[in-house]
């Protein structure tokens, strides 16, 4: 296994990997059509198997502190995507990825970074072995047509929306909705 940039070329199969990757977890319906862009300085790493990328991690870089990361007033990297192939799994790709980017994070100047996620305890896990601290969450809620009270506009009804929900009965708040997930940051610092 080699650890690459991106670069377009790759792109079909990074798509694979991550739809692969992402199919049992509550992340399941994220399925991207062309690989995200950012707006500001990023950090794109692939970990190639021959032709075909096993694992992949994408990180936006700040300019100026709190450009993307919530966490602190020094800037900080948000990581945007990180997925192995399920048949790559347990083999030391995603943690080779996760070091390749903190190392060069850290010759850029940058002091942590920061990544949220939903409640897949085996993702959570992951994150706190690899010295990541679990910040507060909130709830991310998808409601359908009978969980939602009253119109938008005229003429216009909500079948399905979106939502946060910040408050601090999370847990019981998540009983009350046919899906909903609690998300949290975890922020990994070094000096």
């Amino acid at each position: 296994m080699k650890i690459k940039s991106y670069v377009a070329q790759y792109e079909e199969s990074w798509l694979r990997c991550r739809v692969l990757a992402f199919l049992h977890t509550t992340y399941y319906d994220d399925v991207l059509q062309a690989k995200p862009t950012y707006e500001n300085p990023s950090l794109e790493l692939v970990a190639m198997k021959g032709d075909l990328v096993v694992g992949l991690l994408d990180v936006e870089i700040e300019r100026v502190p709190k450009e993307i990361c919530t966490f602190s007033d020094h800037r900080g990297a948000m990581l945007w995507n990180i997925a192995v192939h399920p048949d790559y799994r347990s083999t030391g790709v995603g943690i080779a990825l996760l070091r390749k980017a903190i190392k060069t994070l850290k010759e850029m100047g940058i002091s942590y970074l920061e990544a949220w996620t939903r409640d897949d305890d085996w993702v959570c896990d992951w994150y706190r072995r690899q010295g990541f601290e679990q910040g507060v969450p909130y709830l991310q809620v998808f409601l359908e047509a009978d969980e939602i009270k009253g119109e938008l506009k005229p003429s216009y009804k909500a079948i399905q929306t979106y939502a946060h929900y910040t408050g601090n009965d999370i847990e019981q708040k998540k009983q009350e909705h046919s899906r909903a997930h609690i998300c949290s940051r975890f922020v990994k610092e070094w000096t």
